[in-house]
């Protein structure tokens, strides 16, 4: 249980993270007194942290971009690819361990829920 939690903090963090380095950058002029992102970012983070806490994979979930189910719609698809190519190389300097949690999450096995290989 406590794993499971601590996995989705992590998947949640990294994307948070990943958005908001590409929108402090991007769209630094939409961003609001007060505020760390702005609309169209924070619609598309909780639009990802939605797809995350659902996602089918549970505690085995891959990153999305190895993953063979397609969740996101395609417009917030193309969205988040933006952001995560952007921000993507620039985490091993910001957040060098969510970086180091990514890469191995990135080396494990995709294998469909309910199936063994």
């Amino acid at each position: 249980m406590l794993k499971n939690k601590f996995l989705n903090y992590i998947n949640i963090h990294t994307v948070k993270s990943m958005i908001s380095m590409y929108c402090k950058v991007h769209h630094r002029a939409e961003i609001e007194p007060g505020q760390s992102i702005c609309k169209s970012c924070l619609k598309l983070e909780i639009y990802a942290i939605n797809k995350l806490e659902k996602c089918l994979y549970g505690i085995n979930k891959p990153n999305c971009s190895k993953c063979p189910v397609h969740c996101y719609s395609e417009e917030m698809r193309n969205k988040i690819q933006v952001a995560m190519r952007y921000s993507g190389p620039r985490m091993i300097y910001k957040h060098p361990i969510l970086s180091v949690f990514y890469i191995f999450n990135s080396a494990r096995e995709v294998k469909l829920p309910g199936k063994s290989l």
